[in-house]
């Protein structure tokens, strides 16, 4: 079991490892802004780098029409975070509420941030061209690998949260020369299941044809929120106001389509050290976050069950679900900051929260 150390007094244990704490209460003011106890973090365009948010499109298949909409902030020559978002979201309304963190903001010293949406997945994007056929996971993995030359990078730290966190495991599994860390939230390394399977092909065809429905706002509700939207209204009553009226229904449709019909990753552990090079795996170090109340929990447990132990480690968000960098972004923080300590990037400043903590004693 790996322990990991922070200011000698507050610890996180990571493999397998249960998280408690009374839930911050999250409070919506005037849509400028989200307020976490005494703390305001900006939902606007400003951001913990000390810039304005700007959004570019970077196209990696002009034939087919395949581009990413990237969001960049920081000094490109420090080492890169690449984060990926889940469904329903983009980049910027997937990570900008933890990245502006107090505890995140020590990031800025040290690393770049790139935020990847997948096509068509933009706020207020324009329908999806008719007859061009929408990337599959393993093509925006590989969308990744065009992105990545085109920029100069020669390896950085993966983010992905639900759907974004397959696409990067299946990007480090491609290309491990290139991937020194991962954080995977949620994730899955499976075919979809029957039921799954099912109910997004329901929810699909409402998007298609009758667009953002109650229904379909609904499921993508339960799919985040799961039973705990009661006990987080205004997170709650802001993310449903940014799926009806911000998300293209139809290129959502074609996401949830390439997520529901993706490929296993075909990994597992290999016994015989001799043969591991030839087998497909994931051979950098992989931070697991699970939330114990995701729809995608059991398949964070079947994922870990396939990466070799000494590099992976494995966080169970007790009472969290699929926004759970937005409601335990103190514990989250926590544990990529010292998943980033361990691979060996010097970040020894204090942490905002833990001065904080201290100061009420």
């Amino acid at each position: 079991m790996a322990d990991y150390m922070d200011n000698g007094t507050d610890r996180v244990t990571l493999v397998h490892t249960t998280v408690t704490e009374t839930k911050t209460i999250v409070r919506d003011t005037n849509n400028d802004g989200m307020e976490m106890g005494d703390m305001r973090v900006p939902l606007g365009n400003h951001n913990a780098f000390g810039e304005d948010f700007k959004e570019e499109k970077f196209v990696a298949d002009e034939g087919k029409g395949w581009y990413f909409t990237v969001s960049k902030h920081g000094d490109t020559r420090k080492v890169p975070i690449i984060t990926f978002h889940d469904l329903g979201l983009s980049g910027h309304t997937c990570f900008r509420t933890f990245f502006n963190y107090p505890d995140m903001h020590v990031l800025s010293k040290y690393f770049s941030v790139y935020h990847l949406t997948a096509p068509g997945q933009e706020e207020n994007a324009p329908n999806w061209k008719e007859g061009t056929a929408y990337p599959t996971m393993d093509d925006m993995a590989d969308m990744i690998e065009t992105f990545r030359v085109a920029n100069g990078i020669v390896h950085f730290v993966g983010l992905g949260l639900g759907a974004g966190a397959n696409i990067l495991a299946r990007y480090a599994i491609k290309h491990p020369s290139h991937v020194d860390a991962l954080v995977l939230v949620n994730c899955t390394s499976r075919v979809a299941g029957w039921g799954e399977w099912t109910s997004q092909k329901w929810n699909n065809l409402q998007l298609r044809w009758r667009g953002m429905t109650n229904a379909s706002l609904d499921y993508l509700m339960w799919n985040y929120f799961n039973k705990y939207q009661e006990y987080r209204p205004d997170l709650a009553s802001f993310y449903r106001h940014h799926f009806a009226n911000n998300v293209n229904p139809v290129n959502l449709a074609l996401f949830i389509d390439s997520f529901i019909n993706r490929t296993d990753l075909n990994i597992h552990r290999e016994g015989d050290p001799s043969r591991r090079l030839a087998v497909p795996s994931i051979t950098c170090r992989v931070l697991q976050i699970a939330a114990s109340e995701s729809p995608y929990y059991e398949e964070t447990i079947q994922l870990n069950s396939r990466l070799y132990p000494e590099l992976s480690e494995w966080l169970k968000i007790q009472d969290a679900d699929g926004f759970v960098l937005d409601e335990e972004p103190g514990r989250v923080a926590q544990a990529i900051l010292l998943q980033l300590q361990g691979i060996g990037y010097a970040i020894n400043e204090r942490r905002p929260s833990f001065d904080q903590q201290k100061s009420q004693y």
